[in-house]
């Protein structure tokens, strides 16, 4: 009766909804009617399963995860595949926007992928870069930031454009 009441109204008259969804999502004191919008309660847990992954929470659904689905690849490279389940598909859908929304700690710069994570501003160098700028920097694939560091200082190679750019980017990034 409530679901019919705010898509039609009174009565039995099949007609659009007075008011739009996400207007009846606002809290009230928006003059919504306080409704939690799944919507966004789903994209909340599905960032949340993203979130455990990469802070590598200790939990059976986890390790799973490492063992299974990523097998040794990095969370930000693995490729959506045909094969993936509805949610594996999501999670993996989801990791753009949970890449904006994290802030990272470098420390050591030993719990980082250098090339995969998305470190700076959001974004992982090889996304912005491409691959060639690993060649150019002569720094394996699998290297965590710590290969750029030095004495608790950057020391990125300066022998190409892009790497002369992602040195002046980090710049501003503190190493502990």
């Amino acid at each position: 009766m409530l679901r019919s009441f705010l898509w039609f109204g009174v009565g039995d008259a099949k007609r659009a909804g007075k008011v739009a969804w996400e207007t009846v999502c606002h809290p009230k004191e928006e003059g919504g009617l306080g409704i939690k919008s799944m919507r966004t309660w789903n994209k909340a847990a599905i960032l949340q399963l993203g979130w455990e992954i990469v802070t590598e929470k200790e939990s059976m659904w986890v390790r799973w995860c490492n063992m299974v689905l990523l097998k040794d690849k990095s969370f930000w490279a693995v490729k959506i595949t045909a094969a993936s389940s509805w949610c594996w598909r999501n999670v993996l859908r989801l990791r753009e926007c949970l890449a904006r929304n994290l802030i990272y700690s470098i420390g050591d710069g030993r719990a980082t992928t250098l090339w995969w994570d998305p470190w700076i501003n959001g974004e992982a160098l090889f996304t912005k870069y491409g691959t060639r700028v690993a060649f150019d920097a002569d720094i394996l694939i699998p290297a965590n930031v710590s290969a750029v560091i030095a004495n608790r200082k950057w020391a990125w190679p300066r022998n190409s454009w892009d790497l002369r750019e992602i040195d002046t980017l980090v710049q501003w990034i503190c190493i502990e």
